[in-house]
């Protein structure tokens, strides 16, 4: 039978413990029988492999989806964080009678204390460094690794205490506030910039958009518009005029799909859309560097 991969995460394929190629954004595909044993290794050391024993049966779990796909099935990797399933004390540190720990049980946690309450939190990535710094009623805890960044907003005095009021990738600090960025849209590179003040009223906001669509190429056009259509934001501006008094039949004809695959191909621009028990493969026509049409094939 046919079997048709794509994975965000670029990793190595293994069928019955042999290589048989590589999977990512480029949609491939492979012959297996019943019972053979497809194995994944990211390429990223940070995510933990998976494996299946494959079946005609599509069945769909947290980590392995299996689609009905073009007469075939389609798999779907989603990697996680390798496991560590003993208990390992990252970082510890007592700050201005606030206690952190930072470890790892199979998954990585925060876990913040003072004498009022405790709060236990999931980080999302094993963090090699981390700082805390208090201003005012509100604690910032940074986590960092090789690649990734994240601070967390904790404000001491909330009820209940130690309640985490926001997150970001990157804080500011200024005398009297502070501004976090939040990437809303990985393709343009639009940031959501907030400024608060340290009683976290609302100053200001700003977009930033450091790509304008008239810039974007003819295949990277459609999954823009794709991550705004998901956050149901403004997506006018990507469609042709005959289009943008459409919107609300737009939003409905595509639904809430939780996320996206773009399919790499030469000239073609299509993405795999992955709901809740199925996927669908959408492609678009572009007309004057605006989309023009869509349809599910």
């Amino acid at each position: 039978m046919r079997y048709y991969i794509i994975s965000k995460n670029t990793c190595q394929v293994k069928l019955n413990a042999r290589v048989i190629g590589m999977a990512d954004c480029n949609l491939s595909s492979f012959i297996a029988n019943d019972g053979d044993l497809l194995e994944l290794f990211p390429l990223d050391e940070e995510l933990a492999p998976l494996h299946t024993t494959l079946c005609e049966k599509p069945s769909i779990n947290k980590n392995l989806a299996v689609y009905e796909y073009k007469n075939s099935l389609l798999i779907i990797p989603f990697f996680e964080l390798k496991q560590f399933n003993e208990y390992k004390l990252l970082f510890s540190e007592d700050f201005e009678g606030v206690s952190i720990r930072i470890f790892s049980d199979g998954q990585i946690k925060a876990f913040i204390a003072n004498e009022k309450a405790s709060n236990l939190f999931y980080l999302p990535f094993l963090p090699s460094t981390f700082k805390v710094k208090k201003i005012s009623n509100l604690l910032f805890l940074t986590v960092k690794s090789k690649r990734k960044s994240k601070c967390l907003i904790f404000d001491i005095e909330s009820t209940p205490a130690l309640k985490l009021k926001a997150s970001a990738n990157n804080v500011v600090f200024n005398d009297l506030s502070f501004t976090i960025a939040k990437q809303v849209n990985f393709i343009r590179g639009e940031v959501l910039h907030c400024e608060y003040d340290y009683n976290l009223r609302i100053l200001s906001k700003k977009f930033e958009k450091s790509q304008p669509i008239a810039s974007l190429s003819h295949c990277l056009l459609p999954f823009a518009f794709l991550e705004e259509l998901s956050e149901r934001m403004q997506i006018e501006e990507f469609l042709l005029p005959s289009l943008r008094q459409h919107k609300e039949l737009i939003f409905d004809f595509f639904g809430s799909f939780a996320t996206f695959i773009p399919i790499l191909k030469d000239d073609e621009c299509s993405a795999i859309l992955i709901y809740q028990n199925k996927v669908e493969e959408v492609s678009f026509t572009q007309a004057e560097g605006l989309i023009s049409d869509f349809y599910f094939s």
